[in-house]
């Protein structure tokens, strides 16, 4: 989701957002796998 940081703060100010890394790992892909490394 792209957002801007007002609504980004709001939201974890009101518990708005799931934690998704820490219930649903298992679920889903190895996300460290398909990191690419920053241009130089």
């Amino acid at each position: 989701m792209l957002t801007g940081t007002d609504a980004l703060a709001a939201g974890l100010d009101q518990d708005l957002w799931i934690d998704l890394f820490g219930g649903y790992a298992a679920a889903l892909p190895k996300l460290d796998g398909k990191l690419l490394k920053a241009p130089r």
